[in-house]
């Protein structure tokens, strides 16, 4: 929900983004990020 807020206070500053990412604002999960930066995603602290 975080970066939902996130788009909305940008999309009244800025304007609705584009959302076939060729503007500026992406979301991105980390699991996937990490394994594309060659990190093992199960070592990031979770908690309890």
């Amino acid at each position: 929900m975080r970066c939902t807020v996130i788009q909305a206070k940008i999309a009244v500053r800025y304007g609705s983004p584009a959302r076939d990412g060729s503007d500026r604002l992406a979301e991105v999960y980390p699991a996937a990020s990490l394994k594309v930066w060659g990190m093992l995603a199960n070592l990031i602290p979770r908690p309890h």
